[in-house]
C-alpha cells in the first residue's frame, strides 16, 4: 500500500515537472502562406556573379529565378533594403516541387538550383536588418570535403538591437 502511494506521488511530481519544462509557444508568427508577389521584375540568374548582382538590384515585389540544376558559387550576401513586401529567390523548376506543407526528397534534387559556399563561409549571410527575403527551391551546400561553421548565417552576431537583426527570411 505504501509502495503504490509512493509510486502515484512519484507520477504526479513527474507529470508536474514536466509540464513546468515544457517549451514557450512561439511569442510571433510569419504568415508563411505561399504567394507570389505581384508588381515586381522577373530577374534570372545563370551565374554566381549575376545572382548576387540581381539580390542588389532587386526590390520588393521582385522574383530572383536560379536555373535548375545549376551550381552557384557562394558566398551571396541578402542586403538590408527599405520598403515593405518581399523578395522571392526560387529555382526555375518551382512548380514541379512538391505542393507546401510536403516535403522534397533526393529524387527531387535536379529540380533545384544549387548555393554552394566558398571555402571557409556561407553560402548565404543575411546583412544586419535584411528583412522579408523568401528562398523556394534551393539546395545549399559546403564545398566537397570541407567543413564550414554557418552553411546559412542570419546575422552576425554583432548587432546591437533586435531592429538591426535579419528577421522575416524563410527557407522552403
Amino acid at each position: 500500500m505504501i509502495a503504490a502511494a509512493f509510486g502515484l506521488l512519484i507520477a504526479l511530481l513527474s507529470a508536474s515537472s514536466a509540464a513546468a519544462a515544457a517549451p514557450e509557444l512561439p511569442r510571433a508568427y510569419v504568415d508563411t502562406t505561399y504567394a507570389l508577389p505581384t508588381g515586381g521584375v522577373l530577374r534570372v540568374a545563370n551565374t554566381g556573379a549575376e545572382f548576387q548582382a540581381a539580390i542588389n538590384a532587386a526590390q520588393f515585389g521582385d522574383i530572383i529565378e536560379l536555373k535548375a540544376g545549376t551550381v552557384y558559387q557562394g558566398p551571396f550576401t541578402l542586403p538590408n533594403k527599405t520598403g515593405a513586401g518581399w523578395i522571392y529567390i526560387r529555382s526555375s523548376a518551382y512548380a514541379s516541387l512538391p505542393a507546401p506543407g510536403n516535403r522534397v526528397s533526393p529524387a527531387q534534387a535536379g529540380l533545384m538550383a544549387k548555393i554552394v559556399s566558398g571555402s571557409g563561409s556561407s553560402a548565404i549571410t543575411a546583412a544586419a536588418g535584411a528583412h522579408h527575403y523568401r528562398v523556394i527551391g534551393i539546395e545549399a551546400a559546403p564545398p566537397t570535403n570541407v567543413f564550414i561553421d554557418n552553411l546559412i548565417m542570419l546575422g552576425y552576431g554583432n548587432e546591437a538591437t533586435v531592429a538591426q537583426q535579419p528577421h522575416h527570411i524563410i527557407f522552403d
